[in-house]
């Protein structure tokens, strides 16, 4: 595991800390990735609180625009205990455990405080996204079941004429 890997895991575990979701949605990681590309293209933030970390951001067609290394971070903090997976199928997640996530809360606390509004403001705008996210996959799920329950939909039949 390299030294990226860990530096990019704890920024996760710091933005979760900072106010991001504390549940991760397994069919939609977009909403993370769009907020460290995002934090990539503010240097001002970037220097701020990942100095060092390189953001490698290229377009994908599953999440818009990928940070390199952020699917690799998750299954670092997955063994670390910080994640743990729930559900299966469409509820698969990715719950926090806060017993694990402590020590990130802790150093969340002792950073400077421009440090700490940047993480906020960073972990806002993906829980933000985040919240979208679920709510449109739920509104999705309840318009598909509303549809499906009826084989052909009832038609007005026309009006005798003699």
């Amino acid at each position: 595991m390299s030294c990226y890997m860990s530096e990019l895991a704890d920024l996760i575990a710091l933005l979760v800390a900072a106010g991001g979701p504390t549940t991760l949605m397994e069919r939609s990681p977009w909403p993370l990735h769009e907020s460290l590309a995002l934090l990539g293209a503010d240097q001002p933030a970037r220097n701020l609180v990942a100095q060092g970390i390189e953001l490698d951001v290229h377009p994908d067609a599953v999440v818009g625009l990928e940070v390199g290394g952020v699917g690799a971070a998750i299954y670092e903090l997955i063994s670390q205990g910080i994640f743990r997976p729930t559900g299966a199928g469409l509820e698969a997640r990715l719950e926090l455990n806060a017993d694990r996530h402590r020590a990130y809360r802790k150093r969340l606390m002792s950073l400077d405080l421009s440090r700490a509004t940047t993480l906020q403001e960073i972990a806002q705008v993906w829980r933000a996204r985040a919240c979208t996210a679920e709510k449109t996959w739920t509104r999705a799920l309840e318009s598909r079941a509303a549809m499906s329950r009826r084989a052909t939909p009832k038609r007005r039949q026309l009006a005798a004429t003699f």
